[in-house]
């Protein structure tokens, strides 16, 4: 087998490849029943850095077996794309259909530095302004960390309001007004916290019987 260019790597993805939109993401996929010209092809492409999936699939006889390979991450379907798009013949309409889709995907979902370092002013951990912005916290971070803001790990105000009822269940004072229980207190409130807490039941059970009585005349 000669050295793989990606000149020959373009002719073959023109006759035995194929590219597109599956599912929600993006793949590349060759495949020949030549397992020498597979395995230059796949050692060409992780020799430039390209995560590569390489595998076979048994044919029934008189079928050869086929050996495949795929290339799905984002980032590097764009890149491989810049690379054959200009070389290719017959799959330039799909690697610019695959560009286009990756480019309105990334915009879609970008989020603005600004905005989460106008949260952060105004008091809010990087956990609640993932939760405002309606991302995941994983993706603010590697955002954060991109821009060179390391984030330090915080809770939100719904975990830190747990973390303090905890703290006081087991320090013996009410979960609701941080009092000791004393004596005539519950196990997780003080004696007038319990009674209004109790007072809200019955009367929320009292305006559900009555708004079922109301249904059924």
């Amino acid at each position: 087998m000669g050295k793989i260019t990606w000149e020959y790597l373009a002719g073959f993805t023109d006759g035995e490849g194929s590219l597109g939109v599956v599912g929600k993401g993006t793949r590349i996929t060759w495949g020949n029943t030549d397992k020498a010209v597979m395995d230059a092809i796949v050692e060409f492409l992780r020799g430039h850095g390209f995560p590569v999936n390489y595998y076979s699939v048994e044919k029934k006889a008189p079928w050869k077996r086929i050996y495949m390979a795929n290339i799905t991450q984002k980032k590097e379907m764009l890149r491989i794309i810049n690379l054959l798009q200009p070389l290719v013949i017959t799959k330039v309409f799909q690697c610019e259909n695959v560009r286009q889709w990756i480019l309105a995907k990334d915009k879609k979902s970008s989020v603005d530095f600004d905005t989460v370092m106008n949260f952060r002013k105004d008091g809010f951990s990087w956990a609640d302004i993932a939760k405002t912005m309606h991302i995941k916290y994983l993706k603010l971070r590697n955002l954060l960390i991109d821009r060179g803001v390391l984030p330090n790990m915080e809770y939100s105000k719904k975990q830190l309001t747990y973390r303090a009822r905890d703290d006081a269940q087991k320090s013996g004072k009410c979960i609701n007004c941080f009092q000791p229980r004393g004596d005539n207190g519950t196990q997780l409130h003080c004696r007038p916290c319990a009674d209004r807490r109790n007072d809200w039941k019955r009367n929320r059970l009292r305006r559900k019987r009555c708004a079922m009585a109301s249904q059924t005349a």
